[in-house]
């Protein structure tokens, strides 16, 4: 799996960047993920054969297992789970404030509000980019864009193929009801949360079966420090798994909720990689709620990318290429997003419902006349 070796690379990095004395918030909690049938557990089985080989430490635990490494939890429903004890959490915030420090330690320019109006191509490569500032001539361009990247995908010529559309994702933060400080990151793929410490209370959020797109029309000016409103009925499903995970919670008083908007590509795996339609255009972008986790990979691999070096990551999944013109229509992207988000946590292999022929060839004509 692309997204464990790539998180273990992100993982190992916010662990040196902490010993080195930036402050990150890296907190090696540990990751408990919870089982409720047997077919889940079997998925768990293949899990830690896979981080065995990329030397992962990870172990399958019973529910009294999961018990003791985290009383909060509910097991009597439980079959068992997997536990990787060198897992953690640090705090977005400050991961972006210390990047961007060594950056500029490092020579890098960074200019804030300045909006990209277009990206000039000459023989299908890159050439440079106009933007409300002025020109800038450059070999290379990399659309790390966020929500924004489809529509930076568009200020070339010829436009760039990248199918992501936004959905509101929604937690919790309660107060302080006495949460240990070292409590591991749970998550509850059956039920479709995931739960961590948060200054001494909990913060619970997660994956709901069937998701709330958002932007259909366009993303509003300015955005990009908002968030979206409450949406309270909307979240009722996460929010039951949520208090029958840790019962305790029933108890404690939310502090807020979040709605903020992430987005999801067709197949919930991100865009990685240049571009086929533009030389020298990389795209790294669509982290389907897992920015965290995968954004020091993808950098490191993007750069390897440029400069010829060869990576140890197979990137076929991730690949742009892998999608048509056919992917980047908004409403296959719209009803298709609706259930991505669902399966974020369902990790196996499944069937989508929504837009499944969108690309049909003549045979399969044939044979419904049939």
């Amino acid at each position: 799996m692309l997204s464990s070796e790539m998180s273990k690379y992100s993982r190992d990095l916010y662990a040196s960047l902490e010993q080195q004395g930036h402050g990150l918030g890296w907190k090696q909690c540990g990751s408990l993920n919870v089982a409720r049938t047997k077919g889940r557990m079997t998925f768990f089985k293949r899990q830690l054969a896979w981080a065995k080989v990329l030397g992962i430490e990870s172990h399958l635990v019973t529910p009294q297992d999961i018990k003791e490494l985290c009383p909060l939890l509910r097991d009597d429903d439980l079959e068992g789970g997997i536990w990787i004890p060198g897992d953690g959490v640090v705090s977005p915030t400050d991961v972006t404030n210390v990047f961007v420090k060594l950056a500029k330690e490092k020579g890098v320019k960074i200019v804030e509000n300045c909006k990209v109006k277009k990206v000039d191509t000459e023989n299908r490569k890159v050439k440079a980019v106009e933007t409300d500032l002025g020109r800038i001539e450059c070999q290379y361009f990399v659309n790390c864009a966020g929500l924004w990247a489809r529509q930076v995908g568009k200020l070339s010529i010829p436009r760039i193929i990248v199918p992501l559309h936004s959905c509101e994702h929604f937690y919790i933060v309660t107060k302080p009801c006495q949460v240990p400080n070292m409590t591991p990151v749970v998550r509850d793929y059956d039920g479709y949360i995931y739960l961590r410490e948060w200054s001494g209370g909990i913060l619970g959020g997660g994956f709901e079966p069937v998701a709330k797109p958002a932007f259909f029309d366009g993303i509003p000016d300015k955005f990009e420090f908002q968030q979206l409103p409450d949406d309270w009925d909307h979240f009722q499903v996460l929010l039951e798994q949520i208090l029958h995970r840790i019962p305790s919670l029933n108890d404690a008083e939310i502090r807020s909720m979040l709605n903020g908007p992430e987005s999801f590509t067709p197949d919930a795996m991100p865009i990685m990689g240049e571009s086929p339609q533009i030389e020298c255009y990389f795209m790294a972008a669509a982290m389907n709620s897992q920015g965290i986790s995968l954004a020091p990979s993808m950098g490191q691999s993007i750069v390897k990318l440029m400069t010829g070096l060869k990576g140890t990551n197979d990137c076929h999944t991730v690949c742009p290429s892998r999608f048509m013109a056919c992917h980047n229509n908004k409403k296959f992207l719209y009803d298709r997003a609706k259930e991505i988000v669902g399966n974020k946590l369902i990790h196996v292999q499944c069937l989508y419902s929504k837009c499944c022929s969108i690309t049909r060839v003549v045979l399969s004509q044939q044979l419904q006349l049939t």
